[in-house]
């Protein structure tokens, strides 16, 4: 399976990025006996639209274009349910076995998801 970060803006040099970094190092080393074929990063720009509604709906489908068709889309948003370490590595096993190849997490902009 291979896992795809979507995020609307740039991450730049920080914990965000040193937490991708590690994570995607781990995956290329180890993850192929788990089944993972990698893990990328596409990130969009922003939307400069004026309304809020047109910002989240032009990144929405910025964010549905760059993934393209076959994935599973699981939008990442504050006010979703948190997910224990053990909890999220039973989702990506649920994943596997239901056959998924494909794997998107998406992380909004400001104004959150156009995705919901």
């Amino acid at each position: 399976m291979r896992l795809t970060i979507l995020a609307v803006g740039r991450m730049k040099a920080g914990p965000e990025r040193e937490l991708y970094d590690r994570y995607s190092d781990r995956i290329s080393k180890s993850g192929k006996a788990l089944h993972f074929m990698g893990l990328d990063l596409h990130e969009i720009v922003e939307s400069r639209a004026q309304d809020v509604q047109k910002r989240k709906s032009e990144e929405a489908s910025q964010l549905l274009q760059t993934v393209g068709d076959g994935a599973r889309i699981i939008v990442l948003d504050e006010k979703g349910k948190d997910l224990y370490s053990q909890e999220f590595s039973q989702l990506l096993q649920a994943e596997q076995d239901m056959g998924t190849t494909k794997l998107a997490f998406a992380i909004g902009g400001p104004d959150g998801h156009g995705m919901n």
